[in-house]
């Protein structure tokens, strides 16, 4: 018979328990390696992880445009606006379609039902649009885009001894180098947007035989620009002010405006006075008392948000 202390002294059968512990205490090497192997893995993934600000969410929207210069509000609402909606009234999981008829510019925004495949979506809004065949021959090709959201990553002021019209391209230059660097988008504050002004004589206008009017509509016919300014008139001078900066002076200086009997041609610079400058009321930013401009960087959902920055 034996007594407790020989049955406590009994070794145990081979694999009969202790599980991974007792395993580990019996091998400290695979033990050290294990671990030694999870550190390695957990910092290899942390390097991958994607970090941002707040976590992705969809945004369930389609947009439309389409440019047609020098188009009224009425003719753009009648001749796109309306056959774009008759063409999309069957798109699959819509909530709610609204429209914006401008000058020059029809705006279509489409909302979906949540958790619709957006790309499914835009694939559909393209075909639809591609199978509408009486557009304005003139008019720009339809722009389908779906919305994205961009977060701000970082802020950056420009500013030095320097006039806000020398720190202009300095801005230009900075983005397109942050747009090179994987910047989703760039925003400027401070930075009033420019207009060019167009100062036709009254008496040189009747001269040529034409009125204001006349000269006003052709300016905006041999331009391409998304009509964005206003046409005063009053007994001197009629302003066309365009917003788009990709337009210079000399573009608008080389506009035929009439082509006389002889075949000589009068251009724009000819019959007005043509000048760049900022458009009025606009917002200006001063740092330490010098002209600044703010650079709101972002990034999309996609983008890490401290590689960005």
């Amino acid at each position: 018979m034996m007594t407790d202390t020989a049955l406590a002294a009994q070794p145990e059968p081979p694999g009969s328990g202790g599980g991974i512990i007792h395993l580990f205490a019996r091998h400290p090497v695979a033990a050290n390696l294990l671990m030694i192997s999870m550190i390695v893995i957990g910092l290899y993934s942390l390097s991958k992880l994607n970090k941002q600000f707040l976590p992705n969410f969809a945004l369930d929207y389609i947009s439309v445009r389409v440019i047609w210069a020098g188009a009224s509000a009425e003719d753009v609402e009648r001749s796109i606006t309306v056959p774009i909606e008759q063409a999309l009234r069957n798109l699959d999981d819509v909530k709610e379609m609204t429209s914006t008829s401008t000058r020059g510019l029809s705006a279509i925004l489409i909302e979906y039902q949540q958790d619709t495949d957006m790309g499914v979506a835009l694939d559909q809004v393209k075909q639809f649009v591609s199978n509408i065949r009486h557009l304005p021959t003139d008019a720009e090709d339809p722009v389908v885009a779906k919305i994205a959201r961009h977060e701000a990553v970082a802020t950056i002021i420009l500013t030095g001894d320097a006039t806000l019209e020398e720190l202009r391209p300095l801005a230009f230059e900075f983005e397109r180098q942050l747009l090179d660097r994987g910047i989703a988008k760039v925003k400027f504050s401070g930075m009033p947007k420019q207009e060019i002004a167009i100062e036709v004589s009254a008496g040189q206008v009747q001269q040529l035989g034409l009125s204001l009017n006349q000269i006003g509509d052709r300016i905006i016919s041999q331009s391409q620009d998304i009509p964005a300014g206003t046409v005063a008139e009053n007994e001197a001078a009629r302003e066309v002010r365009v917003l788009q900066r990709k337009r210079n002076v000399q573009d608008f200086s080389s506009l035929d405006v009439l082509t006389g009997a002889n075949g000589q041609k009068v251009t724009l610079s000819d019959i007005a006075q043509i000048e760049r400058r900022p458009k009025e009321n606009q917002v200006e930013i001063f740092y330490h008392g010098k002209p600044a401009i703010l650079m709101n960087l972002q990034r999309t959902e996609s983008a890490d948000a401290l590689a960005s920055a």
